[in-house]
């Protein structure tokens, strides 16, 4: 997405994990190269933004950062980060994400009560950025 630098997203606290590139592209890394469905261990700094981006998402059997409950509302923040507000498909009537959108760039099953937390901080961080 144009001019996605500008805006302002919430910064997600991601651990290093396990993440499997999707089928949309090939991923270079630390010298090596990862294709579509490769796991590849990746920092913090650098799994959101490709999180976010579609471009990986959390290895099926591995939970980033351990996989407790804060690592996994990270990822949810930030997978609601990534999502296109104008996309009406991926927002629910109410105005919050679709849950069905986040499984999809996340790779995983998420919850309604998970989607609502993480989405609840997403607002919270925006009201706080005024």
């Amino acid at each position: 997405m144009a001019g996605r630098s500008s805006d302002k997203r919430p910064t997600a606290a991601l651990h290093e994990g396990a993440y499997t590139v999707t089928d949309r592209t090939d991923l270079h890394f630390d010298g090596a190269a990862y294709g579509p469905g490769d796991t590849v261990a990746l920092p913090a700094d650098i799994a959101e933004g490709l999180l976010a981006d579609g471009i990986i998402s959390p290895a099926k059997n591995a939970s980033p950062g351990g996989g407790d409950e804060t690592d996994r509302k990270a990822l949810i923040v930030a997978a609601i980060g990534g999502l296109d507000p104008a996309d009406k498909a991926l927002w629910t009537k109410g105005g919050k994400p679709s849950v069905k959108a986040l499984e999809k760039v996340l790779g995983l099953d998420i919850t309604e009560a998970e989607r609502d937390a993480a989405h609840e901080a997403v607002e919270a961080e925006r009201k706080a950025a005024g």
